[in-house]
């Protein structure tokens, strides 16, 4: 679906798994933020073989945080696409290289010694599947920063959902790519999802630094695109007069 020109949000669909990345470009520039769940390589093949694009000449990834359904394909694309840059917040970093445990497998080692069998195989095949997409080299941004491409890309540091999560303003499109910050339910802007936040109020309070952005539109990685009063709809969540 076109955002605007020269950005895109991609619908990668496999079964009851939905998910909304998006891609970008300019003269220079091939970026793709978020890459799926595990297995999802073709599909992302034939979203951008669409536009007119191939995972080869992808210049970069940018990362909204470390869950495998957004971390899936990163690593198999970066084999494919040599000269690939990955990008995430300092603070992500860490998880995504295997400098510290990702937050959603460190809380089911917490457990480990009541989980029921089932549940237990279940967590070392996840431990298998981060440590099998452990990348070797990650570009750490800084809250605030700017990339120079596509726009302006702004990197916006909003803790919570994850210790490193990030949302990205699109400047030319004035576009929000927002990760799982927000997300859409019934047609409209709702904040995180509780059961899957590490820390719910944190990350109910980092939406606050999304208040000060002119968005027009907002792109949610479950739910996919919203266009209405965003300020008014995170005030809302944020419960601000």
């Amino acid at each position: 679906m076109k955002i605007a020109n020269g950005l895109e949000m991609l619908e990668i669909r496999q079964g009851d798994r939905v998910v909304f990345p998006v891609f970008a470009w300019d003269e220079t520039r091939r970026v793709l933020v978020d890459t799926g769940f595990p297995g999802q390589e073709p599909l992302f093949a034939e979203a951008l073989s669409a536009l007119g694009f191939s995972m080869d000449q992808v210049t970069e990834i940018l990362l909204t945080h470390q869950d495998m359904d957004h971390i899936g394909c990163a690593k198999s694309f970066l084999d494919g696409a040599p000269g690939c840059r990955v990008m995430a917040h300092a603070d992500e970093a860490p998880y995504l290289t295997g400098e510290k445990t990702p937050v959603k497998l460190a809380a089911m080692e917490a457990s480990l010694d009541t989980m029921p069998e089932d549940r237990r195989a279940f967590y070392h095949e996840f431990r298998r599947g981060y440590k099998n997409r452990k990348l070797t080299n990650v570009t750490r941004l800084t809250d605030g920063e700017t990339l120079p491409f596509c726009g302006g890309v702004k990197a916006i540091h909003t803790p919570g959902h994850t210790p490193g999560h990030l949302c990205l303003y699109f400047q030319g499109a004035k576009a929000l790519v927002a990760g799982d910050a927000l997300n859409i339910a019934n047609g409209a802007l709702a904040g995180p999802a509780p059961q899957h936040t590490l820390d719910m109020a944190r990350a109910t309070e980092s939406l606050e630094k999304l208040l000060c952005l002119d968005v027009e539109t907002v792109v949610c990685y479950h739910g996919g695109v919203f266009h209405g009063d965003v300020r008014k709809e995170i005030a809302a969540l944020m419960r601000l007069p």
